[in-house]
């Protein structure tokens, strides 16, 4: 069994001090008692990012099993039982293709923010500036992720950017750096909320509710 596959992973990240992999890994271990774990998520988040939804999916690696049939049904409720930052379900043995696939498929999500601004903005001038903000973006990469990056021009799309409330919904494609569209990153996404508004915004609480398919 060199390679596991969790088909969906659903994370709340509130006081979250390890990563998904530390989280599953003890008890994945345990049961194929394999030498480490690897994980290769369809995407990435920040760590203060919150995953809901159905999650996303995932395959978890097992280098050097000892242990090659393994119940996933029992491995699944050892996982969801033993704490609440993470729940996976529908879990399935892959190959390595499915690694390569997993690891470079971009796929499409829908974000829900939080946003703080330098000062109050007025309703009708911020939906105004969630219209202009769908379509082209360009983004250098941001400056908080360059020194581990390369630094590089990507053009993404927001399909669309709507006021809910006191929050926005983003919907997007794909690899979008979506703190740095409301902040602008120093004009290093264009356009960007902040700029359309005139004044300072940045993200204050980020959740993902979905990621989309193709997988």
């Amino acid at each position: 069994m060199r390679r596991k596959r969790l088909r969906k992973v659903q994370l709340d990240w509130e006081n979250v001090s390890r990563s998904v992999q530390e989280l599953m890994g003890a008890h994945v271990l345990s049961a194929s008692r394999g030498q480490d774990v690897i994980f290769h998520g369809a995407g990435r988040e920040d760590v203060d990012a919150r995953m809901l939804g159905n999650g996303r999916p995932f395959v978890l690696e097992i280098k050097s099993p000892h242990r090659r049939e393994v119940d996933l049904q029992e491995l699944e409720q050892a996982i969801n039982s033993s704490q609440e930052k993470i729940a996976v379900s529908h879990l399935a043995f892959v190959d390595h293709e499915t690694v390569v696939k997993v690891k470079n498929t971009l796929l499409d999500k829908v974000y829900r923010l939080k946003v703080i601004y330098e000062h109050p903005i007025r309703e009708d001038k911020l939906k105004e500036a969630l219209k202009r903000l769908e379509g082209d973006i360009e983004q250098t990469t941001p400056q908080r992720v360059v020194h581990r990056r390369a630094d590089l021009k990507r053009h993404k799309k927001v399909y669309s950017a709507e006021l809910e409330g006191d929050e926005m919904i983003i919907r997007c494609e794909g690899g979008l750096y979506v703190k740095e569209l409301i902040s602008g990153d120093n004009d290093r996404t264009t356009p960007n909320l902040s700029g359309l508004l005139g004044v300072n915004a940045k993200v204050e609480e980020l959740d993902v509710l979905e990621v989309g398919g193709g997988l």
